[in-house]
């Protein structure tokens, strides 16, 4: 059962590797994270995400869907990236990585258990099909996420991801 939950967030920054996703290309979302797992990026991240203090996300890596100038195009570029301080130091040690603003905004936080990349596709479905349309808000003009924090309950063997769509009152 997808949970739903708001949130407010203020602006911050993230470092990462993008690509570009052009149209309902699903395939290149599971191409790049595995790419990024057998290439050590993921675990760079979660290393810089760890030395980070006072971290505004609960996820080590994030995935974010950079939709923020046209939500309705699904052309954009996807950053696999971790919150880190000092940005401009780390990116002279890491110069094949980039950075990235996220606008600050408020959230609709979609919720959900199951195996990858299944759970994050129902949590997403389930906030355009079924919550979007019902609610008094809209997509905002910010970036969507995908989040893995650490399961709030880890009595279970099944995945948790967040899925963040940006919203504001109709």
């Amino acid at each position: 059962m997808i949970k739903v939950r708001i949130e407010q967030k203020p602006a911050f920054q993230v470092i990462g590797k993008k690509i570009w996703i052009s149209g309902q290309e699903n395939e290149i979302f599971g191409e790049f994270w595995k790419n990024s797992r057998e290439n050590g990026l993921v675990n760079r991240l979660k290393e810089l995400y760890h030395q980070k203090h006072n971290p505004i996300l609960n996820s080590a890596v994030v995935g974010i869907s950079c939709v923020e100038k046209e939500p309705s195009l699904r052309s954009f570029y996807f950053y696999i990236a971790a919150e880190a301080d000092a940005p401009a130091k780390i990116l002279s040690h890491n110069p094949d990585l980039e950075l990235y603003t996220v606008a600050a905004s408020d959230w609709a936080v979609f919720e959900n258990r199951g195996s990858l990349p299944e759970a994050l596709i129902a949590a997403e479905m389930y906030a355009f099909m079924e919550w979007l349309p019902a609610s008094e808000f809209i997509h905002a003009n910010a970036p969507e996420m995908e989040l893995y924090p650490p399961a709030p309950d880890s009595n279970t063997h099944n995945d948790y991801v967040e899925f963040w769509l940006p919203i504001r009152k109709k």
